[in-house]
């Protein structure tokens, strides 16, 4: 980074390459979405974080987390292309190790209806919730998370990880 700027409650940033970097809310973007989007060829100030461009079942915000090409979603791809997240006693499925300007929330249902908390973490901070949270090293700046619950539930149980822009 060549100069960072706090204004308003928001980041400013001008890069090595001279790229201008905004954050949408106080959060370091040093490596954040907004840089992603801008390694991706996209055009930071012109997309919103949880458009799906072409229908494809995924945000961009998905795409960045999970570690997928926003180009590589087309029309045909459905929303299965996106990592596997279902087990027994919890969820698994792998992620970008670094997105220090995303709240992760893993959610848990019976009915697809309601939905609640069952681990969580805000930017780089640590897991937390009801279940125990492993962190095992992936590749290429990837890791893959895995969320157990103590017991198992008497119910089927659904699971969706839901991510908040900071």
């Amino acid at each position: 980074m060549n100069a960072v700027a706090y204004c308003d409650g928001r980041v400013v940033a001008v890069g090595d390459d001279g790229v201008i970097l905004l954050s949408k809310s106080g959060s370091d973007i040093t490596g954040g979405f907004y840089r992603w989007a801008q390694e991706q060829g996209l055009d930071p100030a012109q997309i919103e974080p949880d458009t799906d461009p072409n229908a494809a079942g995924a945000s961009y915000l998905e795409a960045y987390f999970f570690g997928l090409s926003p180009q590589a979603l087309n029309g045909h791809q459905s929303r299965d292309k996106l990592p596997a997240i279902t087990d027994e006693l919890g969820v698994t499925f792998q992620a970008k190790a670094m997105t220090p300007d995303l709240e992760v929330i893993v959610e848990r249902s019976t009915d697809l209806q309601v939905w609640s908390s069952v681990a969580g973490r805000i930017g780089l901070g640590a897991w937390g919730g009801s279940s125990a949270v492993t962190i095992l090293p992936g590749e290429a700046g990837a890791e893959t998370i895995v969320i157990e619950e103590s017991t198992a539930p008497e119910e089927n149980s659904y699971y969706r990880v839901r991510l908040l822009p900071r």
